[in-house]
């Protein structure tokens, strides 16, 4: 009988931790680029972290393909 708990292949698990790495530092670099915009009302900056912190993969690929776009003044 075995005891204990296997994880599987080393590799299997590596690369599970990568994802999982990969996942977190995307979530986080978005959350700070939420927190540092100036141009977002509390209210906003706060919808858009709890996107991020609730759906983190989905948040944070919305919040860098439609959130930090500015708007270009322009040029008379």
């Amino acid at each position: 009988m075995r005891i204990g708990y296997d994880a599987g292949p080393f590799w299997v698990v590596l690369l599970m931790g990568a994802v999982g790495l990969a996942m977190t530092a995307l979530m986080v670099k978005a959350v700070v680029q939420i927190a540092q915009r100036p141009a977002f009302d509390p209210m906003t900056r706060a919808i858009w972290i709890l996107i991020v912190l609730v759906a983190p993969v989905l948040g944070a690929i919305a919040w860098f393909w439609i959130g930090p776009k500015e708007i270009e003044p322009t040029s008379r």
